[in-house]
């Protein structure tokens, strides 16, 4: 390394640090301010009086708002009745081509029901896996692997929808 440059940094680092030193002595002694004297001890102030009391104020001169009761619950004039699944009732026939929604641990999956048992399960975690399907009844069963996993969704046909563990599966088309 260069001498020049370090003993140029050393003396830059030198001023940098003595110059406020230097100012205080130059600026000369401060004005003497006499030493703290210790305070006798005060006795703490009494507490202050509690407040008078506030005379009760009639109603009637209290401008409040009026308030009114919200009028009571009746039933409906015209009951919506809830619609029943539409559609012919589930077969192995019907169900080709029918895609559900079903719940998993990891999120909802989309299960694909196509031709001679053939399934395709999706699921945003893993994308499409090839499956398959049967029906045996009223008992629908869908199974796929993934990495060695298996995973199977036993339902029950009802009418027009299917049931996973007393629960409608949400039909995609």
């Amino acid at each position: 390394m260069n001498l020049k440059i370090l003993l140029g940094a050393v003396i830059i680092l030198v001023l940098v640090l003595a110059l406020p030193m230097v100012m205080n002595v130059m600026r000369g002694p401060a004005v003497s301010q006499a030493p703290p004297q210790a305070a006798a001890p005060v006795a703490p102030l009494p507490p202050p009086p509690p407040p008078e009391p506030v005379p009760p104020v009639p109603a009637e001169a209290l401008n409040l708002p009026v308030v009114y009761a919200p009028p009571p619950r009746t039933a409906p004039q015209y009951e919506q009745r809830q619609s029943a699944p539409s559609g012919p009732p589930l077969t192995a026939e019907t169900l080709v081509g029918t895609a559900w929604e079903v719940v998993t641990p990891y999120g909802p999956a989309v299960i694909e029901l196509g031709p001679n048992g053939q399934a395709t399960a999706s699921h945003s975690l893993v994308g499409a896996v090839p499956g398959k399907w049967s029906v045996n009844g009223t008992k629908v069963t869908a199974s796929a692997s993934f990495m060695g996993q298996s995973m199977s969704v036993n339902a029950e046909i009802k009418g027009s929808t299917l049931k996973v563990q007393g629960q409608n599966i949400r039909r995609i088309r």
